[in-house]
């Protein structure tokens, strides 16, 4: 060709010779090329002399418009999860809180949440204060927290963010998918109980998702209530997994060397994704919540994944 000049566009140059052009991450976010990225974190905190098990998910401040020129707040409540007594047992419950309440009396009396009455709720900071001195920020999570306890708030956070996005974009006709990476096929369907095969997670996100979509529909005849009561709990989610001879999910193949080693190799997951594309963009495909053994790589894409949740444990930087 005997070219003037040769221009090389990479994302990863072994060797830069001239460069005259860089976009980087700032630029892409500021000219609208990529989406913005948040990182929500569980924070388990101590506190000692105590087993009081508490969640503290989020602040809620509300605005009333009364028919009076004059605007009035109502005062912020917080969201927690903490353990109530019931008839067939304790069970954790996230109940809104505002100043004043006692978690003794909210929990029917149990013992550990003696002196636990909250004297302030800061939306500004995100801090919720008892009058014994305990103080938490969104996030943390205190007492007996175990490792599914913690699992249970990472899939209920992502139901709600991915609820809070989708209220925002359904009337544009986007459909919204939210994306759980698990570490093993057990953990969503379990073939060792044909009576009930759904794993661990696949449970848990059927308790987490029923009870907030019990918060989120109302009463108006709007077309976003119809879409939702037309989703079924156990429609609304799906497994992207290798398959066996029997169609039953497995665990794909694991990479003992090599750059990539650790990491699965699910090429058939990743097909159907791909394949079944169109579809799972379509607010006629119930399937809006994907659960899938594999984490990401160049080649996947899909713009409608607004939500990540990675359930599996990794070493990977």
């Amino acid at each position: 060709f005997k070219p003037l000049f040769t221009l090389r566009y990479s994302a990863t140059h072994k060797t830069e010779h001239n460069k005259i052009h860089r976009l980087d991450a700032l630029d892409a976010y500021n000219q609208k090329l990529v989406k913005k990225i948040a990182v929500r974190g569980v924070t388990i905190k101590g506190l000692s002399g105590t087993n009081a098990y508490l969640y503290f998910q989020s602040i809620e401040v509300s605005t009333n418009k009364p028919p009076v020129a004059r605007s009035t707040n109502k005062p912020p409540v917080a969201r927690v999860e903490f353990e109530i007594k019931q008839k067939n047992g304790i069970k954790r419950i996230v109940r809104k809180i505002g100043l004043g309440d006692n978690l003794f009396d909210e929990s029917n009396k149990l013992e550990q949440y003696k002196d636990f009455v909250v004297s302030d709720i800061d939306a500004v900071k995100d801090i919720l204060s008892f009058t014994n001195g305990v103080e938490l920020t969104v996030g943390d999570a205190a007492g007996d927290v175990n490792e599914e306890a913690l699992r249970r708030i990472q899939i209920r956070e992502t139901i709600k963010a991915h609820f809070d996005k989708e209220q925002s974009l359904f009337h544009q006709g986007i459909k919204v998918l939210s994306l759980f990476f698990i570490d093993e096929v057990a953990k969503y369907r379990n073939y060792s109980t044909p009576e009930d095969t759904r794993g661990e997670y696949a449970r848990i996100f059927e308790e987490e998702y029923t009870e907030y979509l019990n918060e989120v529909l109302t009463l108006e005849d709007t077309a976003y209530n119809k879409y939702l009561k037309n989703i079924t709990t156990k429609r609304t989610h799906d497994g992207y997994f290798s398959i066996d001879k029997q169609k039953r999910l497995v665990n794909p193949a694991i990479k003992k060397s090599g750059e990539g080693k650790g990491e699965s190799d699910d090429v058939d997951a990743y097909d159907l994704i791909l394949k079944n594309k169109k579809r799972l963009l379509s607010l006629d495909e119930p399937v809006r919540f994907i659960f899938s053994h594999s984490a990401l790589r160049e080649g996947w894409d899909n713009p409608n994944v607004f939500t990540i949740c990675a359930l599996k444990h990794s070493d990977n930087t």
